[in-house]
């Protein structure tokens, strides 16, 4: 998050019943240590190569268990930087809502759009100013609507920037969700080649 030039924002996270998640009863170096080198450098391989994460029987799941919005989120990292991007160390993901539901249920949905105001106003901004990143992705909906709405943008915006923004002259890429039913998914999609132009610069 400190160094990574590339930041990606989600609405929350996904539950997973069998994952191996922190507890109050985990000391904690081990929560440092999963929060801060999930993506790897720790004590644990948190999540693989394939990012797969942890399960509690020790094991990183099947093939077919990988996260689909990490695996995005390192796709339009590596569209940016014009090489294969690392999690953790090009780009750091966080989310708008940061309690976990059972991905985009009706539920999950409810639970995002009645905490978002509440979350954001805790932490956003937080966030923002511990990141060194230069170029922030919002990836869906709410993270979209709730940047548009601090930033001042109209709702059909794409791109912001450059904008200081907690100290640092930052540019905001709005896109849709990775399993949403939206195109405009690659940042090719959403900017011009002179925008693209800028944030590649600024993420270099």
């Amino acid at each position: 998050m400190q160094t990574s030039r590339i930041l990606f924002f989600g609405s929350n996270p996904s539950i997973n019943a069998v994952e191996q998640f922190p507890t109050l009863a985990w000391p904690d170096e081990d929560l440092e240590d999963y929060f801060l080198r999930r993506f790897g450098g720790g004590t644990r391989t948190w999540v693989d190569a394939r990012l797969r994460v942890l399960l509690v029987d020790g094991t990183h799941g099947k093939r077919s268990s990988w996260v689909r919005f990490w695996a995005a989120c390192r796709a339009r990292a590596t569209e940016i930087l014009g090489r294969a991007a690392r999690p953790g160390v090009d780009f750091a993901i966080s989310e708008v809502v940061h309690c976990k539901s059972k991905g985009e249920s009706e539920n999950g949905r409810a639970v995002t759009r009645l905490a978002t105001p509440v979350c954001s106003e805790k932490y956003t901004m937080r966030i923002i100013r511990a990141s060194a990143a230069k170029v922030v992705c919002l990836m869906g909906d709410v993270p979209g609507a709730e940047f548009r709405s601090l930033l001042n943008a109209e709702k059909a915006v794409r791109f912001v920037g450059p904008v200081n923004v907690q100290a640092l002259e930052r540019y905001f890429v709005f896109l849709d969700h990775p399993a949403g039913r939206g195109n405009i998914k690659t940042i090719a999609a959403a900017l011009t080649a002179e925008q693209i132009a800028l944030i590649c610069a600024a993420a270099r």
